[in-house]
Parts: structure tokens; sequence; C-alpha cells
């Protein structure tokens, strides 16, 4: 979303890899979160946090005016998309076909032109 880490970094490619990339399972936090989990201490980053028993390594914090994609709706973790089996097992989301549970936003890059 553009959104810079205030803390860390934000995930990279290589992290949305089916079942984590090359640091592993990880997560950015939010600012409240990381108040209340890790005090607001720097080294939260790279410490572990348990999602469902799955190790995730943190890190990131995100900006504390920064409340996610959805107005009204605050996230204490976010972990990328690649991450969900690891949480899910054999039930992952990304191969069940009838379900509707992502929403994906795109931002145009300039002048979009319909082709006719």
């Amino acid at each position: 979303m553009g959104v810079p880490a205030l803390v860390g970094r934000t995930f990279s490619d290589a992290d949305d890899t089916r079942g984590g990339g090359p640091d592993g399972a990880v997560a950015v936090i939010s600012y409240g979160f990381w108040q209340r989990r890790f005090g607001g201490a720097a080294d939260a980053i790279g410490r572990m946090l348990a999602l469902d028993n799955v190790p995730f390594k943190v890190v990131g914090v995100t900006p504390p005016q920064f409340f996610g994609p959805e107005v009204g709706h605050t996230f204490d973790v976010i972990v990328p998309l690649g991450d969900e089996p690891l949480l899910h097992g054999r039930e992952t989301w990304l191969d069940q076909r009838g379900n509707y549970w992502l929403t994906i936003m795109a931002r145009s890059i300039g002048t979009i032109v319909s082709a006719r």
C-alpha cells in the first residue's frame, strides 16, 4: 500500500512465498500492538510471535496513523498472503475456489485508456 514502516521494514516480494520466504514466516505489527505487546521496544524487530502456534518473525511496525486498508477496522498483525497455508494447513483458503474472503486493491500507475 506504499506505507513505510515506522520501525523495521514492510514485506518484500520474497516474503510472499507459500510457506514463508527466505526469512521464514514474517509479520508486520501495528503501532498499537507494538506498544501493548512489546512496550514500544526497538528489539521487537526480529522477535518471534506465535499465531495459532505458528512462529512468525516480526520484521516491521506500521506508523501510528495507519489503521489498515478498511475504514473502521484496525489490525494487530499482518502476514503475507503466501503464509496463510501455515495457519490453515491442508484447509488453506488459497486452494478453495468457492470462498470469497479476499479483497484485492490496486493503484493506477498513470492514465488508463480502455482498449476498444
